[in-house]
């Protein structure tokens, strides 16, 4: 009973003595901080890196957020297929690039200086490539009082889509339903069937697609016989692959410098100190890429809308968008965003000066293997380990040399012998 009762107690003693241990070690950790967080955010390659990934970030949550909108209004796709050009194209390229980035890291041992500059060309290459996209993209659709004036005016100073035409019909434009003229010259897109006038609808049997006739902007602009179709016309544009292609390298190249960042990121400040900096740079991409990012490339892309949906008093959709405006604000908001980007990846290239890991000191004072006279030289309590290792050597050498004499001389070993060896024999008065 009484071994039972002492071993609960020093049961309880040793908890008690691991709780307070644990507490003492949490205090010290929490001390510590301040200093750590001072050593990080006074680190100028910590910090312009950080930045430098926050701004790549940017570009990924609110590009890639709304990419499959932009190719849906530019290229005049529908919703599905733009999601499914986006993920085929995106995704595989981000996975070659980042997997590419690790590979010439490994292969070239490309080390943490070299590192930086990879990662500055990589930006600067991407930034010049998003450059060639402000060219690649459609016009805007022809849209009587929106984009385009009518027929019989001679400017649009305005969006109003009301004309005399039009007024007794009693239109309302809360729903966006395109209806597409043939025009030899452009073809041109009626806001809704009621907006250009017309009385006469017919179904195609078999299809979804209806017929407008007796449409009176039409006849008073000299078209008494034509006819409308339901849809937006088409604008032939032909651009959609180039883009995607150059979309394709751009995110390739973007991906590449991943890897060489993250390695930087590392090797910018001291061991001590690299789990807390990997945590506080989330904390920097969270706060200035993911979560910001979405929101104002949303407010940018509003911008550029000519036609707003009105729903009880307040706004809703947008019907009609600025092609033209909605690419260069899209495709400049990422090139500016790449521009400061390469400005922070420039400035934590030229302030990076790489820490030293504990197996680079220990590289650094190896033991040399054929001169021992050097081994006083290296006695340090940072390369005992090397140091065993090569007097372990030392020993395994003599005593394959004891080994070589008795098998040569037979008898005891070399070091037992000289007492038997009758030169050293005390010669007899």
């Amino acid at each position: 009973g009484n071994e039972v009762l002492e071993s609960t107690t020093i049961d309880e003693h040793d908890l008690q003595l691991s709780k307070r241990e644990k507490m003492e070690k949490l205090e010290e950790q929490l001390r510590s901080l301040p200093g750590a967080v001072w050593r990080l955010v006074t680190n100028v390659t910590f910090i312009t890196i950080c930045f430098a990934c926050a701004m790549e970030v940017s570009i990924v949550s609110g590009f890639l957020t709304f990419l499959s909108k932009f190719i849906e209004l530019q290229y005049e796709k529908t919703a599905s297929s733009a999601n499914i050009l986006t993920g085929v194209v995106a995704v595989p390229a981000a996975f070659i690039g980042i997997f590419g980035g690790g590979f010439l890291m490994k292969k070239f041992t490309i080390q943490p200086k070299p590192a930086a500059f990879l990662s500055l060309v990589c930006n600067f290459v991407s930034l010049l490539l998003i450059l060639t996209l402000f060219p690649v993209g459609c016009g805007n659709p022809s849209i009587p009082g929106i984009t385009v004036p009518f027929i019989k005016d001679s400017t649009l100073t305005s969006v109003n889509l009301s004309l005399t035409c039009n007024q007794g019909c009693g239109c309302s434009y809360d729903g966006y339903a395109p209806i597409c003229f043939e025009h030899d010259e452009m073809p041109i897109t009626y806001f809704s069937p009621c907006q250009a006038g017309c009385t006469q609808k017919t179904s195609i049997p078999g299809t979804s697609t209806k017929n407008y006739t007796e449409c009176s902007c039409l006849s008073d602009s000299g078209y008494p016989d034509a006819y409308l179709t339901s849809g937006k016309c088409d604008l032939n544009c032909t651009m959609l692959p180039v883009f995607m292609l150059l979309l394709f390298i751009i995110v390739l190249i973007s991906t590449t410098a991943q890897v060489p960042a993250l390695m930087v990121t590392i090797r910018s400040v001291s061991e001590e100190d690299k789990p807390f900096a990997l945590g506080l740079q989330i904390v920097f991409l969270r706060a200035l890429g993911y979560l910001p990012a979405p929101i104002y490339y949303g407010r940018v892309i509003d911008s550029t809308c000519l036609l707003w949906q009105t729903e009880c008093g307040s706004r809703g959709q947008c019907f009609v968008y600025d092609n033209i405006k909605y690419r260069h604000y899209y495709i400049g908001l990422c090139a500016g965003l790449k521009g400061i980007g390469f400005i922070f990846f420039l400035t934590a290239w030229f302030f990076f000066k790489p820490k030293r890991e504990a197996s680079d000191e220990i590289a650094d004072h190896e033991l040399p293997d054929d001169n021992i006279s050097t081994i006083s030289g290296h006695l340090d309590h940072r390369n005992v380990a090397g140091l065993r290792s090569y007097m372990a050597g030392i020993v395994h050498s003599v005593e394959s040399l004891d080994s070589d004499y008795v098998y040569r001389h037979g008898g005891g070993s070399r070091r037992n012998s000289w007492h038997n060896d009758n030169h050293y024999r005390p010669r007899s008065p």
